[in-house]
């Protein structure tokens, strides 16, 4: 199966999915469950994002900054100066198709070493973009 087709929610199995090395998160009851729950290597970042929604305004840039944070002994994040890293992605001269996503299977390890899995699923269409067909 290639990924066009796990892109648009071909894989029955379910089997297939994504090992994280490291997940960015802003919220402090995420991290927490996050760890504890689906075994991803989250920590605190803060994000500074414009991005098309498909019930937003047309658009089709995305601009995400990723900025470097600290958990807080109350259980908050502090924000940190650092920019971890950022990336801009114009897509207005590829055609897009909506799509509803395979569940994805996210694995890890816990504190202790044990294997987890655990399902997501997106219950939201989303804009597909084939990045090797041709441009408009």
């Amino acid at each position: 199966m290639g990924y066009q087709q796990y892109a648009q929610g071909y894989d029955q199995t379910k089997l297939l999915g994504i090992a994280r090395i490291h997940v960015l998160c802003d919220n402090a009851l995420a991290i927490d469950a996050g760890r504890k729950l689906y075994a991803e290597p989250k920590y605190p970042g803060w994000f500074e994002v414009e991005m098309p929604s498909l019930n937003g305004p047309d658009g089709d840039t995305w601009d995400v900054h990723c900025h470097a944070a600290e958990a807080t002994p109350d259980g908050g994040i502090a924000r940190r100066d650092g920019e971890l890293f950022s990336f801009s992605a114009h897509l207005g001269r590829l055609t897009s198709v909506p799509a509803n996503n395979t569940p994805i299977t996210g694995y890890g390890t816990d504190s202790a070493g044990v294997a987890l899995a655990g399902p997501m699923n997106v219950y939201q269409p989303y804009r597909w973009y084939d990045l090797s067909g041709p441009a408009s």
